[in-house]
């Protein structure tokens, strides 16, 4: 027999010495791909799709673009305003349900207990939210984004309405 290649694995000292405790060297070489990278669904149960952070920068530049679209479309009669308002309305709270579904998907998706106590208890949102960043970054930027358009919107074009 040869002995592993670099992108081989065979069982190593700890392996051999825990009596097989872990995975044996065929099994280990089965886990991986010919490239040396692991197949193997992580045991955590975790959702681990990672997105990347420039994702954050699209979703905060299209909320903006957004609001100012609608502002501008309040600007051009006295009946769009109210059209304006609707709109951003709808926009924003569809954004920010879809991030609280999605920080939910993750949260069940750890545990039924976090999944739970993230729907029901909003303060555990926050806390959930900044313990698992790496995970949450992006539905909470969305979350913060849809409920801006709302009320900033909303701000806009009732300080702008004749009186």
């Amino acid at each position: 027999m040869s002995s592993p290649g670099p992108n081989e694995t065979g069982p190593t000292d700890s392996a051999r010495s825990a009596g097989g405790a872990s995975h044996s060297g065929s099994q280990r070489a089965a886990d991986q791909s010919p490239g040396g990278m692991s197949t193997s669904v992580p045991s955590s149960g975790m959702l681990s799709a990672r997105v990347p952070y420039r994702v954050d920068g699209a979703i905060i530049a299209v909320t903006l673009l957004t609001g100012g679209g609608l502002w501008g479309l309040a600007q051009l009669s006295p009946v769009m305003p109210l059209l304006a308002m609707v709109l951003a309305t709808a926009i924003g709270i569809t954004a920010t349900l879809v991030a609280s579904a999605w920080g939910a998907a993750v949260a069940f998706g750890e545990s039924t207990s976090h999944g739970l106590w993230f729907a029901l208890f909003p303060p555990y949102m926050i806390w959930y939210a900044a313990r698992r960043w790496s995970q949450l970054h992006t539905p909470t930027v969305l979350f913060f984004c849809g409920v801006l358009l709302t009320f900033g919107l909303m701000a806009a074009v009732l300080r702008d309405l004749p009186t």
